[in-house]
């Protein structure tokens, strides 16, 4: 598992045989690629898909209408971590500048947050690691061929990272039917 994200930055630099980084604010050609996509990569990966580390429920807080709406009588502060919405405890409902209006007195909502790096699990920070060294390939090294290369195996990784978070939702109790008390 990571340790931060100079830890992830660094592995996807040297997967793509470029120099580590003592940090994002040094002068090198690497820490200016990094600092400028590290954030966008990891909020896109960790927005594509509902990670089971990355989703939070939370009661909604209703505050003030700032503008009239004709989804809803009432308005609601969306959370501040908030990366993308995945289910809302209503069914009719508008979302507008962090704001979510809706007729529902009460609002449940499911939805992405950014965990820390510390608190990515090992088949995350590989699918991330080789994510940026797609995106950063060609910027560092003008290796289309290696870029292409890169861009695939982060399709696979991101591919398998997905499966192993989905087998973590099978939580159904084993079936002890006829078929197993006969044994």
């Amino acid at each position: 598992m990571a340790q931060n994200a100079l830890n992830l930055i660094n592995r996807s630099l040297v997967t793509i045989g470029a120099n580590p980084i003592q940090g994002l604010a040094e002068n090198s050609a690497e820490a200016s690629v990094m600092g400028d996509v590290y954030a966008g990569v990891r909020d896109g990966v960790l927005s594509a898909y509902a990670w089971q580390f990355a989703t939070r429920l939370a009661d909604l807080q209703r505050v003030e209408k700032t503008q009239p709406m004709e989804t809803g009588d009432f308005c609601y502060a969306l959370p501040n971590d908030i990366l993308r919405l995945l289910r809302v405890s209503t069914g009719t409902y508008d979302v507008r500048s962090g704001l979510l209006y809706t007729t529902a007195p009460s609002v449940r909502v499911k939805y992405i947050f950014r965990p820390e790096e510390i608190d990515f699990p090992s088949y995350f920070d590989t699918a991330l690691v080789a994510r940026l060294s797609a995106e950063c390939c060609l910027p560092l090294t003008d290796s289309t061929t290696r870029t292409e290369f890169l861009y695939k195996q982060a399709d696979r990784e991101l591919q398998k990272a997905r499966l192993i978070d989905a087998s973590q939702l099978v939580n159904a109790a084993l079936d002890t039917g006829v078929l197993t008390d006969i044994r």
